[in-house]
């Protein structure tokens, strides 16, 4: 089964910047990074369907990367930061 997971985080308007992505890589263990095999995909206007940009596309590499980053994340007496609510 193959794993397609990515995150963009976007702020701003396409029209403005069209290629100007603050962040392309996958976000895993608080790092940004590439996919490990090298891999993008692109991304498409809707209205257009004009590429856009690129962004890593994730592979089951990264997938366990990701999930081993979450269970260590999970486990008992793993520090967690504090939220504003909760301090």
């Amino acid at each position: 089964m193959a794993a397609h997971l990515f995150t963009l985080f976007w702020h701003g308007d396409l029209h403005d910047h069209p290629h100007d992505y603050p962040h392309t890589q996958l976000l895993i263990d608080g790092q940004w990074c590439d996919a490990a095999d090298g891999k993008t995909m692109a991304v498409f206007n809707p209205a257009t369907g004009a590429e856009i940009g690129r962004l890593a596309h994730a592979g089951i590499a990264d997938l366990d990367r990701a999930l081993a980053a979450a269970q260590k994340a999970l486990k008992p007496g793993a520090r967690c930061p504090r939220t504003n609510a909760r301090r």
